[in-house]
């Protein structure tokens, strides 16, 4: 399993573990090269079930350029969605990710809140990892990672804090080890007494089958100089190689079953849903459900080049915003047409380009008020926007809040 496979592995399983945006940034390799997917999500709602009804909890929305660029988190208040967190991802000119950013949001504003700055080696591994957070109006570094690699394999990661600005102490280790076929099999996790002896806290241990897939996932702690069963994952996958369920079961003399997870893929073969229920008195009950929907980057319409820009202000936006165009080019009329992310068009509007001369820009704009052709008030989430100018096309992206 190569590196940037077992930290996808290592990043779900932290917020898994920890339910902390923080943590999804301690091993961040994959977001070194973002893979250019056909699919890539660009929503991710979280319901939990309550008084028999499904309810919305939390609202992730990804951004992307080339690559990923912003994660926007957002949390359910009075039946509201609003805005609590966001992650921006910071890239050098060969696209590799150098720092991730996270923001507060606090009093109506973007608040500096922690980073992690990444630095590699020739062949582009990360080896030193920079945690620093925002105080007193500067980034102040707290811990330094610095990583291990052998035959390509992340095996080490060693974390040291500062005491002050000139000493360094250790704090805690991370050891990966692999199988003879490059699968990661044990995650051992240590900490420094006193910042000179490892002590032992907690593994993790994987398991596959003839086709590779990981079939358990065992996570012991160390007690009474021993390791100590904990809980486990049990993964079932269908003849396509798709996980499809998951047991999660808990040690108290034996492995208890304690939830279920059922996955579900969309025509395309990407996870689209995943329920959680829990075991009582031999049957299953909702927990949780998670949504994920994706937009096709690799098959959007081939386009003239573009003549001119699209953009609007502001975005996200609640009641209206102004979508605003500049063109380089004749022609008398302009067509803007907004979808949803279901591909279902909501809204379609014509404009006048009062457009001079040839090689003379102008720029124009229409209002937006956030409702369908039929007067309705639209949902929020992402609507896609395409303008099209004469025999060019352009497209944009539009996030819609409460």
């Amino acid at each position: 399993m190569k590196k940037e496979v077992i930290i996808i592995v290592l990043l779900f399983f932290s917020l898994v573990l920890s339910g902390s945006i923080k943590n999804e940034l301690r091993n961040p390799v994959d977001m070194k090269y973002y893979p250019q997917r056909e699919f890539k999500v660009i929503e991710y709602l979280k319901q939990y079930f309550v008084n028999e009804n499904w309810e919305d909890s939390l609202r992730y929305y990804y951004s992307y350029e080339d690559t990923l660029i912003q994660i926007t988190y957002q949390k359910i208040s009075d039946e509201t969605f609003e805005n609590y967190g966001k992650l921006c991802y910071l890239y050098n000119d060969e696209n590799i990710l150098t720092d991730a950013v996270y923001y507060n949001w606090e009093n109506e504003d973007w608040i500096n809140s922690y980073k992690y700055s990444y630095y590699y080696d020739n062949n582009d591994n990360i080896v030193t990892n920079v945690y620093s957070e925002w105080i007193e109006e500067n980034w102040l570094a707290i811990y330094l990672g610095t990583y291990s690699y052998e035959n390509d394999n992340l095996i080490q990661e060693f974390w040291q804090y500062w005491e002050d600005e000139e000493t360094l102490v250790n704090s805690h280790l991370y050891s990966y080890s692999y199988d003879q076929n490059e699968n990661l099999i044990e995650i051992h996790y240590q900490v420094y007494e006193n910042g000179i002896e490892l002590t032992d806290i907690y593994k993790f241990v994987y398991s596959y089958d003839d086709q590779l897939h990981n079939t358990e996932l065992l996570y012991q702690v160390w007690e009474n100089d021993d390791w100590q069963n904990s809980y486990q994952y049990i993964y079932y996958y269908d003849e396509d190689g798709n996980l499809i369920y998951a047991d999660y079961q808990t040690w108290q003399r034996g492995w208890l079953d304690d939830s279920y997870a059922t996955y579900s893929y969309d025509e395309n073969g990407n996870l689209s849903e995943l329920l959680w229920q829990y075991w009582y008195d031999d049957e299953l009950y909702n927990y949780s459900k998670e949504y994920y929907t994706y937009e096709d980057f690799l098959s959007v319409d081939e386009f003239d080049i573009p003549k001119f820009q699209v953009w609007n202000f502001p975005n996200p936006f609640s009641s209206e915003t102004t979508i605003s165009f500049n063109v380089t080019q004749t022609s008398p009329f302009v067509t803007l047409e907004i979808y949803n992310i279901k591909g279902q068009k909501v809204k379609s509007m014509e404009c006048i380009n009062f457009f001079n001369a040839p090689g003379t820009k102008s720029a124009n704009s229409v209002t937006w008020n956030g409702k369908n052709d039929s007067g309705d008030e639209v949902s929020p989430g992402i609507y896609l926007l395409k303008l099209k100018i004469g025999n060019s096309q352009n497209a944009g992206r539009i996030l819609k809040v409460r």
